[in-house]
């Protein structure tokens, strides 16, 4: 016992207070079981798988500049999004002006590789607004949907006479594993994301 307690003491789980006071404290904080399995059921559902892969970020090379914006992911923000083609991607934002800066980008896609003037950043924008009604893309649609009121939608316009923008979001991708994309990695990456 001797032991033990030397251990405690070491690592620090002993605390000066009396044993009463402890109790006392400890029952103090108790909740239904009930509830305490709602509460962490709740931040369960809110977890997210997220890779951090440094080497990806350093080993990132891209033929163009990228000039990004963003807007609130909503019905009313639709007309701030241009009618050109190009790259966007996904973020999901906590709120408050008093956080430090902090997002979680779940995916990466495109617009307009085909050179097709009818498919642009504006209309891709109302197509997954409509995923916040009937989901077609399985885990984008989830995320859109679990997140909404704080999910950011961010764009770029890409010329695609000038860019093979396939090739850039296939490098952005690769250096950001977005949780959300599946496919689009390149040669490299691409047998790595499978193994997950």
């Amino acid at each position: 016992m001797v032991e033990g307690q030397q251990l405690r003491d070491v690592v620090g789980f002993v605390s000066k207070a009396p044993r009463k006071t402890q109790a006392t404290v400890s029952s103090s904080k108790r909740i239904p079981a009930d509830i305490f399995a709602q509460q962490v059921d709740d931040v369960k559902v809110h977890t997210e798988s997220v890779t951090l892969h440094p080497k990806s970020w350093n080993a990132y090379r891209s033929a163009a500049t990228l000039s990004w914006k963003h807007v609130v992911f909503d019905a009313k923000s639709r007309a701030q999004v241009p009618k050109v083609p190009g790259l966007y991607a996904f973020a999901v934002q906590p709120p408050h002006s008093n956080f430090p800066p902090s997002s979680w980008l779940f995916y990466v896609g495109e617009v307009g590789s085909t050179a097709s003037s009818s498919r642009t950043l504006w209309v891709r924008y109302k197509e997954y607004l409509d995923e916040l009604k009937v989901n077609i893309r399985r885990k984008v649609g989830a995320y859109l949907y679990r997140y909404d009121g704080y999910v950011r939608f961010y764009y770029c316009h890409v010329d695609p006479n000038q860019h093979d923008i396939k090739q850039l979001e296939s490098e952005l991708i690769s250096s950001l594993w977005p949780d959300a994309n599946i496919a689009d990695f390149n040669a490299t990456t691409r047998p790595v994301r499978k193994a997950f």
